[in-house]
């Protein structure tokens, strides 16, 4: 069963609005890979679905979250029992400019050092610092 409707994606029997189509998918990104780490041997429908569901959401919310300057986040494709995997990549300068600032704010300790009491009073919770 082929459900296309140009607002959403391709919707399959086995891996639901995730199979790879060479049409849609190459059109929007024109490098897939296959994740041979994680896909060898071939994955079960079920697995795949779980697989190209949940870490494509993890890869592409922590990259918005982060504002990562130079890529969107990832994205997962089933196919033949493999998951794929390709790259947004952001290449408007001003747009990686944009996203390197707001990258940078959360990257910054706070000003506020956590310590600790007793013979470990130096102890910062990201480190050490030295007497």
């Amino acid at each position: 069963m082929t459900i296309t409707n140009a607002d959403k994606p391709t919707t399959y029997g086995v891996v639901p609005a995730l199979e790879f189509d060479e049409t849609r998918d190459l059109a929007e990104a024109p490098y897939w890979f296959l994740d041979a780490t994680h896909s060898v041997p071939p994955w079960t429908p079920m697995f795949g679905w779980f697989w190209t569901h949940l870490c494509r959401h993890g890869m592409q919310y922590g990259a918005e979250a982060l504002s990562l300057p130079t890529v969107r986040g990832w994205d997962w494709r089933f196919k033949d029992g493999g998951g794929y995997l390709t790259v947004y990549a952001v290449t408007d300068p001003a747009e990686i400019r944009t996203r390197e600032e707001r990258f940078a704010t959360p990257s910054v300790p706070s000003s506020r050092t956590m310590t600790t009491s007793g013979p470990a009073s130096r102890t910062r919770c990201w480190g050490t610092t030295r007497a």
